[in-house]
């Protein structure tokens, strides 16, 4: 069988290789000892068509929902289906070892360095060695080294993302403070636990300070990271010395910008991916027809939502109170954010918030 190498051991990464190890030779490279990553792991329910997940991964599900206001008005809502919280270290280490069951070969502690002439050079222990490959995926996160090494890095932009867990009796509901940076949320672990956490841009590094400050608790822990804004422009394919080369996950910027979530489109990616190969197809053109489109749309929502201002957030948290809307709030899926038209139909009022939408 052919070989591919798939260097980043993420979601992507491991559903890419789960996805391929039937028909190739697959072998992942990790550059560290574990899987950890800064992501809250929420999932809507969508996510039982992509991939079936033992119980020991989920943390958690969550029904209620409340988007906060700066005035501290809350809209409440209560999910048809829950969210999933995943512990995302386990999440990862599943996806891996699938892929390893059904065939593929993991070196951890791996570091990919370049690629040569049908050949990329790794380094494990203080030294470089040489696999040979037709075929070499990036899944290896925001920076991408092997997107750096093709000459497909480019001109990319990033949110900072942190978070905190935090000791705290809740009542398992999910806050979002979307005026805190450019999102900010609580997700319950467990009823005696939180995680707060925020993402914002580069130029408001204080916002994740300020929003811990809302809770005056010492924090168990607190991690930090960047994620991808998704650019449209950068490409995800390229043959470079004579090796087929994929970008997947936050290595092709595959994250919403609303939220900064990438789970999912990752394993709808991964799934693209390997049929795009299998089947000899255009990688970039099948994975911007299936997801792009979504992913577009977030941006272009980002980009209206940091345009409010607190007043603005004020009023649209009340205008969302409507019944209809709630009632699409709670039935639809975020990750396809395509039913803002359907509530700009059903609640006309919300079109005078199109200005500042259509304002470049």
């Amino acid at each position: 069988m052919e070989k591919i190498v798939v260097v980043g051991g993420s979601v992507a990464g491991g559903s890419a290789a789960y996805n391929l190890a039937r028909d190739f030779d697959v072998e992942i490279i990790e550059e560290h000892s574990h899987f950890r990553k800064t992501c809250s792991g929420i999932l809507t329910d969508p996510v039982n068509e992509l991939i079936k997940v033992k119980p020991s991964v989920i943390e958690n599900k969550v029904s209620k929902f409340r988007i906060y206001s700066p005035n501290n008005n809350c809209l409440e809502l209560e999910f048809k289906k829950p969210d999933i919280i995943f512990n995302r270290e386990k999440l990862n280490e599943y996806i891996v070892d699938l892929a390893v069951k059904k065939g593929a070969n993991i070196r951890q502690n791996t570091n990919f360095i370049r690629t040569e002439n049908k050949k990329i050079i790794v380094k494990s222990k203080g030294k470089e060695f040489g696999l040979n490959t037709n075929y070499l995926i990036g899944a290896d996160g925001a920076l991408s080294t092997v997107a750096k090494s093709i000459n497909l890095f480019n001109d990319r932009k990033f949110f900072l993302a942190a978070k905190a867990i935090i000791k705290s009796k809740n009542d398992n509901a999910i806050e979002i403070y979307p005026y805190y940076g450019c999102f900010s949320w609580v997700v319950p672990r467990n009823e005696d636990e939180i995680e707060v956490g925020t993402m914002s841009h580069y130029n408001d590094p204080q916002a994740f300070n300020k929003f811990l400050q809302r809770f005056n608790k010492t924090p168990i822990k607190k991690e930090a990271s960047i994620i991808p804004i998704y650019n449209p422009k950068i490409k995800t394919f390229t043959i470079h010395n004579n090796i087929k080369t994929y970008l997947i996950g936050d290595a092709a910027t595959m994250a919403k910008a609303t939220t900064g979530g990438s789970i999912m489109q990752s394993l709808a990616a991964a799934k693209i991916l390997a049929d795009s190969i299998i089947k000899n197809q255009n990688y970039e053109k099948n994975w911007k027809s299936k997801i792009g489109k979504q992913l577009y749309l977030h941006l272009k929502i980002r980009k209206f939502l940091d345009k409010l201002n607190l007043e603005d957030w004020d009023c649209l948290v009340d205008s969302l109170k409507d019944p209809k809307i709630k009632n699409i709030l709670e039935t639809k899926y975020r990750d396809n954010p395509g039913f803002i038209f359907q509530m700009l139909y059903l609640k006309p009022s919300l079109l005078k918030f199109s200005k500042i939408f259509l304002t470049k």
